[in-house]
């Protein structure tokens, strides 16, 4: 996967904010596939633990997409 060759160059990517969110954050809200969000996850686990602007946690933001 292209997003996982991109992850390996440039690991601190999942780590960069946009409006306080994580690029994990945006993966999960625009539904992007399992794969995208697991590879985001693989690099920056405690991403996981990191609210985005509104104080949601990732976890939060799939049980509200559904």
């Amino acid at each position: 996967m292209i997003l996982e060759t991109l992850l390996k160059a440039f690991p601190n990517a999942a780590t960069m904010r946009l409006y306080e969110s994580l690029p994990l954050h945006t993966a999960i809200q625009e539904n992007c596939s399992l794969d995208v969000v697991k590879a985001l996850i693989d690099v920056f686990p405690d991403g996981l633990k990191m609210p985005d602007e509104t104080k949601r946690l990732p976890l939060g933001i799939a049980l509200e997409a559904g």
